[in-house]
């Protein structure tokens, strides 16, 4: 199954205040949305990585033998990953490597609910990481040689020299978790407790843990999801004193809170953050309606929803699309992956969709709203 979109707007060209520099958007402007379908006997898939061009998606879909991780390029279409075990009958991807060669996630033995931390390699052929019980592998590097995640263990780094290391926690002993890492392998991203009990947005570097804090107000629960390529900036959930809020990270401007779509006190997270910070992508289960829906963030816009970018930004006619997760943005911007569902059926279905990618002007014209704005929340609590 398969659903294709592609439009084209002449438009005048707009400057973009966004992080750390203006973002020129070009005066042709293209943007699709790509239905990625589903397995033979399926009638579910979610997307959860991109590659850094774009052209390869990884995530779960169900199949008449089972759930599966899979893998999509415009090419092959969706395909069903090996799984480890014969008794298996659920598997996942969380990630894919920036390269497109490697993706990375877990595969159930079938016992119960255990789950192994999972690598496939360039033929697809799977690898138990050995990371520990309840293991999964959440994010891997641009080539793929660095992988982390998290088990009953803690959080963790993996490479084919070292194998499984443990990255620690802000108390020993404590619970830790790594969702992503950065394209050099160097920054890894993911939540940490401290000795309160409380979940704190992690930063794992160096041998370091790193606490990224909380937004102001509410009880202390903050957690990483998402690093950019560059490792310079990091997104995630945090809490306020009116509901858990999408946040954006960086070492000058700390953390910032991006705000709700509709209703506070949802469980609105950001999931996806592009090189300089320059673009968000999350969902927020409040926005008006009650839907779950997938969001863009942008310093000039502010967070809208991404259905409402291709349509009113774009022209495209998005009559049928229900999208209710961004889960993962390309270093450039202009490649997004999710899932929602067609109008009328409420089964999950992953999309790929573009949008003309960020383009920087020279450094010396930078200038950052949010880094202005930041002085006002700069209250971030430890």
């Amino acid at each position: 199954m398969s659903i294709g979109v592609r439009l084209r707007r002449h438009s005048v060209c707009l400057v973009t205040l966004g992080l750390g520099a203006l973002f020129l958007a070009s005066a042709s402007q293209a943007a699709s949305i790509q239905a990625i379908g589903y397995l033979p006997g399926g009638d579910h898939s979610s997307a959860f990585g991109i590659s850094d061009d774009g052209s390869v998606v990884v995530g779960e879909a169900n199949s008449s033998s089972g759930n599966y991780a899979f893998r999509w390029t415009a090419t092959t279409g969706i395909q069903a990953l090996s799984r480890q075990f014969s008794t298996s009958t659920s598997g996942m991807a969380w990630d894919v490597s920036g390269n497109g060669a490697i993706v990375v996630g877990m595969d159930s033995p079938g016992s119960g609910t255990a789950f192994n931390a999972t690598r496939w390699d360039s033929l697809y052929v799977p690898q138990d990481l050995s990371a520990g019980t309840q293991a999964q592998a959440r994010g891997a590097n641009g080539n793929g040689t660095v992988i982390v995640g998290g088990s009953n263990e803690g959080a963790f780094r993996w490479t084919s020299a070292t194998g499984v290391q443990r990255l620690g926690s802000l108390s020993p002993g404590l619970f830790s978790n790594a969702n992503a890492v950065d394209n050099s392998g160097n920054v890894a991203v993911g939540v940490a407790y401290d000795s309160s009990g409380n979940g704190n947005a992690a930063r794992f570097s160096g041998g370091t843990v790193t606490s990224l804090g909380d937004l102001p107000g509410g009880n202390f629960d903050s957690v990483a999801f998402a690093v950019s390529g560059d490792g310079q900036y990091i997104a995630g959930r945090g809490t306020t004193a009116t509901g858990r809020q999408p946040f954006l990270w960086s070492a000058t401007m700390g953390m910032i809170g991006l705000g709700n779509l509709g209703a506070a006190n949802t469980d609105a997270e950001a999931r996806g953050v592009s090189n300089g910070g320059v673009r968000v992508v999350g969902y927020d289960p409040g926005s008006p309606g009650g839907f779950q829906t997938a969001f863009l963030w942008d310093a000039a816009h502010g967070m809208r929803p991404l259905r409402d970018v291709l349509a009113n930004d774009y022209g495209m006619d998005m009559t049928g699309w229900i999208l209710g997760t961004a889960y993962a943005i390309s270093p450039d911007g202009s490649k997004i992956a999710g899932y929602g569902s067609k109008v009328g059926t409420g089964l999950n279905l992953a999309w790929v969709a573009e949008i003309p990618a960020q383009v920087p002007e020279p450094a010396s014209a930078a200038l950052s709203l949010l880094g202005l704005a930041s002085l006002l929340q700069r209250r971030v609590r430890h």
